[in-house]
């Protein structure tokens, strides 16, 4: 057991010792460097050419390009009186707007419908009334009736 020990002292110091000279006869040699090349030098102190550039005073930006979501500081939520489908939109996205501005403009055929019914309506009760009315006078029709018509009216 001693003796393995020696041994092993022995090519421990024999590693450390020769393990520099291994590597460099296994590893190739490095590349020697290309020679520069030299200007062959100017008899008479010629002036040398150089190019410049004039520099101007800039401001300087910065640019950062980023990803992100924009939320508004301030916003409305816009809900219509009635239900109906969205025909037309009058203002470009953040626009300024006033009161009483159109903002959208609602699919407005059933109460355009609405209304003319009831223009009808009120035509014909007029009608009604009036003839009623010159009927009362010679009391051809009883009052009941007139204040009916009337109150359609």
């Amino acid at each position: 057991m001693k003796r393995w020990l020696i041994a092993v002292a022995v090519l421990a110091v024999v590693a450390v010792l020769a393990g520099p000279r291994l590597i460099a006869w296994v590893r190739p040699p490095p590349a020697e460097p290309a020679p520069v090349a030299k200007a062959p030098a100017k008899s008479g102190g010629g002036a040398l050419r150089v190019e410049a550039v004039v520099l101007e005073p800039a401001p300087l930006t910065e640019t950062i390009t980023s990803t992100g979501t924009l939320r508004a500081e301030e916003g409305v939520d816009l809900q219509p009186e009635t239900n109906g489908k969205v025909v037309s939109i009058t203002f470009t996205e953040g626009a300024r707007v006033r009161r009483g501005d159109l903002l959208l403009k609602l699919n407005d055929a059933e109460l355009r419908a609405t209304l003319q019914r009831a223009a009808y309506r009120r035509d014909l009760a007029e009608l009604r009334e009036r003839r009623l009315a010159r009927l009362i006078d010679s009391k051809s029709v009883n009052q009941q009736d007139y204040d009916v018509a009337l109150s359609e009216l």
